[in-house]
């Protein structure tokens, strides 16, 4: 988890249409999946963050499969994409700098992350929907399929 977060920080995300699951409550999870079913029915889009953390961006951790579940009950297929930062010669690597993980507390974070002249934003998408199976086979499928991109984003020196 992080450190301390602002108080306005769940107000911004949420005004932005982000669904908040907090990792340690299997209610949040109920709720978001809900959430998540109710925008897809009403024909949104929904981006999932499945890995229920945040890293340092050096690999793709383990997705949390239940998250999988509203694409599974709707029969949506799942489209994959990967990120990958970069800063500018000279300063900090981008996952000490750009991600915000582990018990790095935000303000400093930010002040940090302000200070940079550019960020460099790679994305990389899955050439194929990934449809069926069960969410635990879809997790699998999708994780495979963004481990695959992200190590290309990184090997192609980005």
């Amino acid at each position: 988890g992080h450190g301390e977060i602002p108080e306005f920080e769940p107000t911004l995300v949420r005004a932005g249409g982000t669904i908040l699951v907090q990792r340690d409550r299997r209610a949040d999870t109920v709720t978001a999946s809900t959430s998540m079913r109710q925008a897809i029915e009403e024909g949104s889009g929904v981006i999932l963050f499945p890995e229920g953390t945040s890293t340092s961006g050096q690999r793709v951790l383990p997705f949390r499969s239940p998250l999988f579940e509203p694409a599974i009950e709707l029969r949506q297929a799942v489209h994959t994409a990967a990120l990958h930062y970069s800063t500018p010669v000279g300063s900090l690597p981008a996952a000490d700098v750009v991600c915000w993980w582990g018990d790095a507390s935000f303000m400093p974070h930010l002040w940090q992350l302000l200070q940079l002249p550019r960020i460099d934003a790679y994305v990389a998408f899955g050439e194929c929907a990934i449809n069926g199976g069960d969410r635990k086979a879809l997790s699998a499928s999708a994780h495979d399929a963004v481990a695959s991109l992200h190590e290309s984003l990184k090997s192609e020196g980005a």
